[in-house]
């Protein structure tokens, strides 16, 4: 039996609000490699959120993979460039840019793979739209979200149910698939055993 998703679901996605800082300061970063300069307009809202922009903006500077560009505006409208990301960063944006992606591209499989390791820590529990988007922590924006969903729908572990905004997804491991598939020709073929033989497979009087 899953488990329902509910408000108290705040509990399971809380925790992720640190991780989804760090999330986002790494597009950031891989967005300023792959342009010249980035100001908040070039990333919120698709890429983040307005309200993750400074933690994200603030923990990129923190760590040195950008700097404020000297030749732009101080305060309001501040450019950002890429300083000394990591090897990491860079070869990402430079697979990318091979591939003829953005960093929005970019943006939407790094959400998918948060989301993939939130269900996957909580297997049988019940998340929906709003447990996976911003509104309660969760990884996505409104503008990756529909593309993260359409490739959750596709994956075999990821049972869906519902529909529309309704829609929940449940990580189920293959692993329980098959065991519970087991279980059920157990019981057909004890049940087969009991109408041939009037025994069950155990050979005890059914």
């Amino acid at each position: 039996m899953k488990n329902k998703t509910n408000y108290e679901m705040k509990n399971y996605t809380m925790p992720y609000d640190m991780m989804n800082t760090e999330l986002d300061a790494d597009i950031l970063a891989v967005h300023c490699i792959m342009h010249d300069c980035t100001r908040m307009e070039d990333v919120v809202p698709a890429l983040m959120m307005a309200q993750d922009w400074f933690a994200a903006k603030n923990y990129a500077l923190a760590q040195g993979w950008i700097a404020k560009d000297p030749t732009g505006p101080t305060n309001r409208g501040a450019r950002y460039i890429a300083s000394n990301p990591l090897d990491a960063q860079i070869d990402e944006a430079d697979l990318y840019e091979q591939l003829c992606e953005s960093s929005f591209e970019y943006a939407i499989d790094q959400h998918l793979s948060a989301v993939k390791s939130l269900l996957q820590s909580y297997p049988n529990q019940e998340f929906n739209a709003w447990d996976l988007r911003r509104s309660r922590s969760g990884p996505c924006t409104n503008a990756t979200w529909p593309h993260v969903k359409s490739q959750l729908i596709r994956m075999d572990e990821v049972e869906t149910e519902g529909q529309k905004r309704a829609t929940t997804y449940t990580f189920i491991p293959i692993q329980w698939r098959l065991e519970e598939r087991i279980l059920e020709l157990e019981s057909i073929l004890n049940y087969a055993a009991i109408c041939f033989y009037g025994v069950n497979r155990n050979g005890v009087d059914a």
